[in-house]
């Protein structure tokens, strides 16, 4: 029984073994205060260095305006409507028009409650085709930037963001009211109501202002029209406009605050 006992090993007394593990504690304390120090210091490195390019970036290039924008078509085919959260944004395919409207609508990237928006018009060409028969087509296309987005919003942000506007179906049954109206009178009215309650594009305000026979009433309807809603040039007033003086005098309402 002696021989059994001497072969265990005697137990140790964690009191004696302590004052041995006390500096191999403080190591690792000092260790781990060293990185959590490394750490810390590496996120205030790279909180200050966004904060840097915040600070001297060009608003219009921050890092706060890579937010996701709200990107709509109509008269394209097919029409468009998804998030764009890249820096450059293409666009080429078929329209079913001359021109397609482009709507663009995002968050300010400082006050999140407000919105900004902009309406691009596309100039489409029509496609070459030998067969005659086959269905007009257009073809558009269209590339633009964050810097430039702002930048053409911030020039247009007084004009009208309305959007969609009417559907061409609208259109239509407009302009058969129109048509059936004998008095110039009524004609200007209703252009008037329609103009006043209905989301227009500048194409179809001057669709309008062309059913109007009398070149003087259709400038007194012109008049009536926000300057901010749209943006007019002087070729669109040559347009409306057939008699030079009358085209004239439509040249000065553009010249005038």
């Amino acid at each position: 029984m002696d021989g059994l006992f001497a072969c265990c090993p005697p137990k140790k007394d964690p009191l004696n073994t302590l004052p041995a593990a006390i500096p191999s504690i403080l190591g690792l304390a000092l260790v781990w205060s060293c990185s959590s120090a490394r750490l810390n210091a590496q996120a205030r490195g790279t909180n200050s260095d966004v904060s840097a390019i915040e600070k001297h970036a060009p608003k219009d290039t921050s890092l706060s305006t890579y937010f996701a924008v709200h990107v709509q078509s109509v008269r394209t085919r097919p029409e468009v409507d998804s998030l764009w959260t890249d820096s450059v944004w293409q666009w080429q395919g078929a329209c079913t028009t001359p021109a397609a409207l482009f709507h663009f609508q995002w968050f300010d990237p400082i006050d999140s409650s407000l919105t900004h928006s902009l309406i691009q018009e596309v100039e489409c060409i029509l496609e070459a085709d030998e067969n005659s028969n086959a269905e007009i087509t257009f073809l558009g296309e269209m590339t633009t930037s964050l810097p430039d987005l702002h930048a053409r919003a911030a020039a247009s942000e007084t004009h009208s963001s309305c959007f969609p506007p009417a559907s061409d179906q609208q259109m239509l049954v407009i302009q058969k009211k129109m048509d059936e109206i004998i008095f110039e009178s009524g004609k200007v009215q209703l252009a008037q109501h329609t103009i006043d309650t209905e989301c227009l594009d500048k194409l179809q305000v001057k669709q309008l202002l062309q059913c109007i026979p009398s070149e003087d009433r259709r400038l007194d309807l012109l008049k009536t029209i926000p300057k901010t809603d749209h943006l007019w040039t002087p070729m669109d007033m040559e347009e409306i406009f057939q008699l030079q003086f009358m085209a004239q005098k439509a040249l000065q309402l553009l010249d005038k605050p």
